[in-house]
């Protein structure tokens, strides 16, 4: 993480368009793009429109979610909830200890776990992190499968890949559809969803 912040440093220092402020202009590629008009959804190859509003009940969502039942995939080498003093579950249960520590100090709403590269335990970590956070009894955990190119959460837990996150966004299906509790533990889950054209 510190590479990355020294790679903007630097790039602020030397000008880089978009960063530095000294008026050039930002890279096409960077410029934000308008959203998708509800007309265009169709000839684009996207479902529906997106609904306007949230109607969403906060309050009672977790209670409306279904249920799978917790069935890690034999290959997903992920910590033995059974077996929680092994050395795997230990390790993230450390990592566990020092954010919640974090916790207390500055508000943590959101854990990304990402890299540049393909193949670097991004999963893994996520997977790993995740149950070793719902083990604790005070907040459920959400795992989200944002990986829309190769997502293979869903095939850790032995579970469908649809209707999941792709699905929420794109064709507007109900937030409490797309989210699975995963047996009698903390931990939701929201696959990726449905296959789309066009990842990106």
């Amino acid at each position: 993480m510190s590479r990355v912040h020294d790679a903007l440093r630097r790039a602020e220092q030397l000008g880089h368009p978009g960063i530095g402020g000294n008026g050039s202009e930002i890279p096409e590629s960077f410029v934000e793009r308008l959203p998708i008009a509800p007309q265009d959804y169709h000839q684009d190859g996207y479902g529906a429109p997106p609904v306007a509003g949230d109607d969403t009940d906060w309050a009672n969502l977790l209670s409306k979610v279904q249920s799978i039942p917790l069935q890690i995939a034999p290959e997903a080498h992920l910590i033995n909830l059974e077996r929680p003093h092994e050395v795997p579950g230990e390790e993230f249960r450390s990592l566990r200890t020092r954010l919640n520590h974090v916790q207390g100090q500055q508000n943590i709403h959101t854990l990304i776990v990402t890299s540049a590269s393909p193949a670097e335990g991004k999963t893994f970590t996520a997977v790993n992190f995740a149950l070793a956070q719902a083990q604790l009894a005070e907040n459920p955990v959400l795992l989200a499968d944002l990986d829309l190119r190769r997502p293979i959460i869903h095939h850790l837990f032995q579970s469908e890949r649809g209707p999941g996150f792709s699905d929420y966004l794109i064709h507007g299906a109900p937030l409490e559809s797309v989210i699975r509790r995963v047996g009698n533990t903390n931990l939701y889950l929201m696959p990726a969803g449905t296959a789309v054209k066009n990842p990106l």
